[in-house]
Order: structure tokens, then C-alpha cells, then sequence
């Protein structure tokens, strides 16, 4: 159920410009993350989840980047309280300048 809203929610923001979606992807990803990791579930289980998310949403691929090339880095992140926002700056998804690898 939770993740059906969240990707109605992300659908919605298909509608924007490209930056704000990764931005606002990110953001959005990110604060999964952190949930599921409150809920004590082991990083494949978190994998998975986030997995299943991006493919439910138009933007699939670079929500499949924040898991492929970022997860362990966001969770330390997580871990050291850093704000989704910041986190989002740190990996250059809402920093319109650069672009995700």
C-alpha cells in the first residue's frame, strides 16, 4: 500500500522539468530509504523495495542509479543524519550544474 502512494506521488512529479524529477526522485528515494532502514530491514531487503519502487515509476532509471551507485553511501549518510536534501547535493541529483554517472 505504502509503496503504491509513493509511486502515484512520483508519477505526479513526471510533469516537471528533468531536474526537478531527479531532485525531487531523490529526495523522495532518499526518505524511503530512511524509512525502511527505521524498520530494521537488512540493505537486500531495502534493495528490493526500492527496486520495486523505481519500476513503477516513469522515471525508472535514474531512480535505479540512487540504489545501483548510491545506496551504501546514502545509508552512511543517513547514519551520520545528513537531511535528504544534502544527500541529494552530495550525489549531484539536485544540483542542476552536474549531471548522475
Amino acid at each position: 500500500m505504502v509503496n503504491n502512494v509513493l509511486a502515484a506521488n512520483i508519477s505526479l512529479l513526471y510533469n516537471t522539468n528533468l531536474t526537478t524529477i531527479k531532485c525531487d526522485a531523490c529526495e523522495l528515494s532518499i526518505t524511503v530509504i530512511e524509512k525502511y532502514l527505521q524498520s530494521n530491514h537488512t540493505v537486500t531487503e531495502l534493495e528490493q523495495v526500492i527496486d520495486n519502487l523505481c519500476n513503477k515509476t516513469p522515471y525508472s532509471q535514474e531512480c535505479s542509479v540512487i540504489v545501483d551507485k548510491y545506496l551504501l553511501l546514502i545509508i552512511n549518510l543517513l547514519e551520520q543524519e545528513e537531511p535528504p536534501s544534502e544527500i541529494c547535493n552530495q550525489i549531484h541529483f539536485c544540483n542542476s550544474s552536474k549531471e548522475y554517472n
